[in-house]
């Protein structure tokens, strides 16, 4: 029986991560991938050495990012199956595989996505507010939390963070792929550059938020940065790292995000989501792409 090695993040509650269980379940019927695929990347910023990728071996990367400029391709060409995409030109420019957008865009292709849109929508907030799930713990966003702002965790299972996002208004995102199921969703979203800075590699985060961008057409758009928020002066990362954080925020740093956040509402141009045209474009090219591994009823 075919049995390729598949790969992603399975050490982490994080909804992004975890809703490739559901990719792997729901979407695509890996027994109907090539019988030659010998490993298959699917959503996150894994596409690296470090994440055990075998370059003698055939790849199939599902709009999979990759995790820095640790690919040299002169030095070790990918033999990469013709169903293969990255998430965006900087992967495609780092790994040479034809860039579509982020993988879990492949949710559009499952009767839940639709199901999820066609469903009365009931606005509880104006404002839903995605952390990072480095940030979760280390900061009280149940503070923040009032009449007007949800906070969502991000480790819920990922249907459940969907009808969270369509429960608002729009949706401000510290976390990646709550930028990326707003956008599905048609729920204004914009990304917020908060506390996860001090706990991922800048140029990951800088390549893999842009990386998304790009997919679908938003490279340049704006961003809320709210990280100088959170310090008086420069604390090191090894100091942030066994620091109880929650101590470090007092009532006037939380007073000062909540009243940023208001002031947030008044500028509703800033929060966007990708137009319908790119949105189709990239429903149609992952569709041609996966064709007959796709399960029964994906469409």
């Amino acid at each position: 029986m075919h049995d390729p090695r598949i790969i992603f993040y399975r050490d982490t509650k994080n909804f992004g991560d975890a809703f490739n269980t559901f990719l792997f379940s729901e979407i695509i019927d890996v027994k109907k991938l090539p019988n030659d695929t010998g490993m298959v990347f699917g959503v996150g910023s894994i596409l690296s050495e470090k994440f055990g990728l075998d370059v003698s071996s055939n790849v199939l990367t599902l709009g999979t990012g990759v995790r820095g400029i640790d690919i040299n391709r002169e030095r070790t060409p990918l033999h990469v199956s013709n169903k293969s995409w990255s998430r965006g030109v900087f992967s495609e420019a780092i790994s040479g595989i034809e860039s579509i957008a982020d993988g879990a865009y492949a949710f559009m292709l499952h009767p839940r996505y639709r199901q999820l849109l066609d469903e009365p929508r009931r606005i509880e907030k104006k404002l839903g507010i995605i952390p990072h799930y480095s940030s979760l713990a280390r900061f009280p966003w149940s503070r923040v939390a009032d009449a007007q702002f949800k906070i969502i965790s991000p480790l819920q299972d990922f249907l459940d963070v969907c009808r969270e996002i369509l429960s608002c208004e729009m949706v401000l995102c510290e976390a990646m792929h709550g930028a990326i199921f707003a956008d599905m969703l048609r729920v204004p979203w914009l990304r917020l550059d908060f506390l996860s800075r001090y706990f991922e590699n800048p140029e990951i985060s800088y390549l893999k938020w842009n990386d998304f961008y790009s997919g679908v057409h938003l490279l340049g758009r704006n961003e809320l940065r709210l990280y100088h928020l959170l310090f008086e002066g420069t604390l090191a990362r090894e100091y942030l790292s066994k620091t109880p954080l929650l101590s470090l925020y007092n009532g006037r740093r939380v007073r000062s995000l909540r009243e940023i956040l208001a002031t947030t509402l008044g500028a509703k141009g800033d929060f966007q989501h990708s137009d319908e045209t790119a949105l189709r474009d990239v429903r149609t090219r992952i569709k041609d792409k996966l064709g007959s591994a796709l399960t029964h009823g994906c469409v």
